[in-house]
């Protein structure tokens, strides 16, 4: 029965929700649906609902609002019985409908950790992002992220699931502090332009690969310019192009770090292409490689307009 009261995670003593309760969880994450309102975000959302198959639509859907990225959810408790897994602390359960009752609560693969002789899951499904380590990317990262904030970017890790690697998107007017000065320390409060999120799972060299990988469609000109003298406005490319010299950015940086380096998958994809899309501008390409490596190695200096 719908009223029946139900354990978070099927094993007694856990937190119990009714019917009235499941419904109005249920209707507040479908009214954060209406975030969607960019058609890049809801074209994302649709693939997201296609690709998730083991899940009906609409539980798709509730997945995405909640932890966008997800790719494997199962119960605590059978992530423990088949998969000898369990929660990492804090994680925060995911809603789904359940057909015995108002809602079930999962988790993401990337919510958990294996517990004692768990059998090892396949690389597509644990980490699908993973990416060898690079030598000397500690420093490199640390520098970026201080770099980017004179051109008013914001780098921040996200509990993203484990399908979601990272993305760059325009501030909706928040701020960071900046250290303009070192000597004397003189530290500035300035608005924040655009917000690079990366999956907070990430190790070092996954997160700088993802903060190259964003920045070269910034340096690009992908998301438009404040002022043309600092990059372009290229904006109204196709995607397969930016995602080209998105990459071929990051690919570049990566290496300038680590001659080794071997990027993830999602990183090289179009770079793999037989053919070079028509439209990708390598002088584009090599002025924003140029920037990203700076970044990475000194401390860059204040743009002479900004």
């Amino acid at each position: 029965m719908l009223d029946e009261l139900f354990a978070m995670d099927g094993s007694p003593g856990s937190a119990q929700v009714t019917k009235n309760e499941a419904r109005a969880s249920i209707d507040a994450l479908v009214s954060e649906a209406w975030q969607y309102k960019r058609s890049a975000d809801f074209r994302d959302l649709l693939e997201f609902v296609g690709k998730f198959r083991f899940q009906a639509p609409f539980n798709a859907l509730l997945l995405h609002i909640q932890r966008p990225g997800a790719s494997f959810v199962e119960t605590a408790q059978r992530w423990r019985d088949r998969y000898g897994r369990r929660v990492k602390p804090g994680e925060r359960p995911l809603i789904v409908l359940w057909t015995f009752g108002p809602v079930m609560f999962v988790y993401d693969v990337s919510q958990t950790e294996p517990d004692g002789d768990a059998p090892v899951l396949p690389l597509r499904v644990a980490m699908p992002f993973a990416m060898p380590p690079m030598v000397g990317v500690e420093q490199a990262l640390v520098s970026t992220i201080d770099n980017a904030k004179l051109d008013r970017v914001r780098v921040t890790a996200a509990p993203s699931g484990s399908l979601s690697a990272g993305c760059i998107r325009v501030s909706s007017g928040a701020t960071q502090p900046v250290q303009v000065s070192r000597r004397p320390p003189v530290v500035e409060n300035w608005p924040v332009r655009y917000e690079i999120e990366h999956n907070e799972t990430f190790s070092p060299s996954e997160v700088y690969a993802t903060i190259a990988h964003e920045l070269g469609h910034l340096y690009c000109g992908h998301l438009g310019t404040p002022n043309p003298k600092w990059w372009p406005d290229r904006r109204h490319l196709p995607e397969a192009v930016r995602e080209f010299e998105a990459e071929a950015v990051a690919f570049m940086a990566c290496r300038r770090i680590d001659p080794d380096a071997v990027l993830p998958p999602h990183l090289a994809q179009y770079l793999e292409w037989p053919e070079v899309p028509e439209g990708v501008s390598l002088d584009h390409v090599v002025r924003a490689t140029g920037r990203v490596v700076d970044m990475a190695s000194k401390r860059l200096p204040r743009r002479k307009d900004s």
